[in-house]
């Protein structure tokens, strides 16, 4: 039996992943996965600031403190509340208030 820390912990590096894939897949395949290092940079600084975002508005929320029982429907709003803020939060940083960074 594994401990609840593992689970919780096992959770949010799913979410991590997810954010990690999505990010990759999405960038890439706008470019022909053709970036060069410098964009490749700025992917990277963008997923692990969306990483870091989520673990935070993750642990405010609860989301991954055992507040919703896993595969219920709260679970699903929470956890699609949590990323909505979190893409709200990367949208307003990264295209409206970092001019020198470069984000395909």
């Amino acid at each position: 039996m594994t401990s609840p820390f593992a689970r919780r912990l096992t959770r949010l590096l799913w979410d991590w992943l997810s954010w990690a894939l999505a990010t990759v897949f999405v960038v890439g395949s706008r470019y022909d996965f053709q970036l060069n290092v410098v964009l490749w940079a700025s992917v990277g600084m963008y997923t692990l600031t969306a990483c870091a975002l989520q673990a935070v508005i993750g642990a405010i929320g609860m989301l991954y403190r055992g507040r919703y029982r896993i595969a219920t429907f709260e679970e699903s709003v929470g956890l699609a509340a949590t990323t909505g803020l979190v893409g709200g939060l990367l949208a307003v940083w990264f295209i409206g208030l970092s001019e020198g960074i470069t984000f395909p």
